[in-house]
């Protein structure tokens, strides 16, 4: 850690923070002199480590700046932002580097991974305007995000639309393909809606799906995209995933909305058809189609079940 203490992480109202900082260096040296740099201007949290930074963020955590190194033991730069914009959305994710990988980097700023690269050494007065127009910067990033936060978001549940799962699940799977990593998916459908929406009427349906939305927000990780897929229809898009672990997650939320003591819930069961980009599922068409699949295997064969894909059909 920096050797000038950092405040307290106990005391501090996160999101009432206007021009807060996080400090992400493993360097202790270079962390030190940064934070010395930034206290002029910035409230800064540092961390020595990419998982300290995460930890932070998802303890509450909502800066105005992520600042990063590139370069770090424990995951890089790029993958700890592509993290972090996933926990603090609206934050402006910023770079400091001595090695300039220009496709990486470029390619990170064009999926809104990232918004700037500094480049090290650096000269203190450079810097620090650089950061000022960087706060300016974002004042307007967070008008933008407050109004694509509305554009994909479904009314009723709160949760990611349609239009957000098409766009998001395109982009996991390019990620997935480019570094070669997992990703699954799993499609959710709502068993027996279709009796609340005609005993009990369409506004009580509204009610039994944001009880499902908070019981799948509640069972996912953090870097999980939750989505209304349309209808009875949710979707859980799951990167670094193989089927087992999509099998069981896709379980644990089942078996959970059969345990609520929800009255909402209360003869609501969930079928989950799953799908993972692995093998002859190798695109995003058919890790969609084979999870839509799976989940019509799960409704016909009796409901209140997960189902896997079976690849045997692919050509």
């Amino acid at each position: 850690m920096c050797n000038e203490p950092a405040p307290s992480h106990n005391n501090i109202m996160w999101s009432e923070r206007k021009h807060s900082l996080l400090l992400v260096e493993d360097n202790p040296s270079t962390q030190a002199a940064l934070a010395r740099l930034f206290r002029s201007e910035f409230e800064v949290i540092a961390a020595e480590s990419p998982k300290q930074a995460l930890e932070l963020l998802r303890n509450g955590l909502i800066p105005s700046i992520i600042f990063s190194d590139y370069i770090m033991p424990e995951m890089s730069g790029l993958e700890f932002l592509q993290e972090a914009m996933v926990l603090s959305p609206s934050s402006m994710r910023i770079i400091l580097t001595g090695h300039l990988a220009i496709q990486d980097l470029t390619k990170a700023m064009h999926e809104q991974i990232l918004h700037r690269v500094l480049m090290k050494p650096w000269e203190n007065d450079l810097l620090l305007f650089q950061m000022q127009e960087i706060l300016v910067l974002h004042e307007v990033f967070k008008e933008k995000h407050q109004l694509k936060k509305l554009a994909i978001t479904d009314s009723i549940t709160g949760l990611f639309n349609h239009r957000h799962f098409q766009a998001s699940i395109q982009n996991e799977v390019a990620r997935a393909l480019r570094y070669s990593h997992l990703v699954s998916l799993a499609l959710i459908d709502v068993d027996f809606l279709k009796n609340v929406n005609d005993s009990k009427g369409h506004p009580m349906g509204d009610q039994v799906l944001k009880e499902v939305a908070e019981l799948l927000k509640n069972g996912v990780r953090t870097t999980d995209v939750v989505c209304r897929y349309g209808g009875d229809e949710f979707a859980i898009i799951l990167p670094h995933t193989d089927a087992q672990g999509a099998k069981e997650l896709a379980e644990k939320i089942r078996i959970a909305c059969n345990q609520s003591t929800s009255p909402l819930l209360s003869g609501i069961t969930l079928s989950l058809g799953v799908s993972t980009l692995e093998g002859k599922i190798n695109d995003t068409r058919l890790l969609i189609e084979s999870a839509d699949q799976a989940l019509y295997h799960a409704k016909r064969n009796g409901k209140n079940q997960t189902v896997v894909a079976d690849t045997s059909n692919i050509p």
